[in-house]
């Protein structure tokens, strides 16, 4: 039996045993919460930049001079819930399916999101994880 001496920080972690529904056991060591708050603040910060700047040019498109998006004010509030679904909802759930639970903060920290087996993420998980962040992160602000 071969034993491997672990630093300080690796046996504070307990590894947990996942089986997985081939029955295999894994050996896993789950996210810290620093991990999690880190990747979390690193997503919805470009999440947030990328809908600011887009309501940006949305706003300057409409208020632009000679005939443009001004004059209809229903349209230019369409354009704006649009853009505000597509940055709370649509690219938060694209960027997680396609990448397979990498996002940019999960890339940063070094961990991705996993189901309960251990398998990759698919399009139902991707779409609770991102209809609860609408609620849960973008209209309370993650104060829950």
């Amino acid at each position: 039996m071969v034993t491997e001496s672990s630093t300080s920080s690796e046996r504070m972690i307990e590894r947990e045993l996942m089986v997985t529904g081939e029955a295999v056991a894994l050996e896993v060591v789950p996210a810290t919460v620093v991990n999690r708050i880190t990747s979390g603040i690193i997503d919805y910060a470009a999440y947030l930049l990328g809908g600011a700047l887009s309501m940006f040019g949305v706003v300057v498109l409409a208020t632009a001079d000679g005939p443009g998006l001004g004059e209809n004010l229903a349209f230019v509030r369409a354009i704006i819930a649009l853009v505000a679904l597509a940055w709370m909802v649509v690219i938060p759930l694209l960027v997680e399916l396609l990448s397979g639970g990498r996002s940019l903060g999960r890339m940063v920290t070094g961990t991705r999101v996993v189901r309960d087996d251990g398998g990759t993420v698919r399009l139902r998980h991707c779409l609770v994880r991102t209809l609860l962040a609408v609620v849960e992160i973008w209209l309370t602000w993650a104060m829950p």
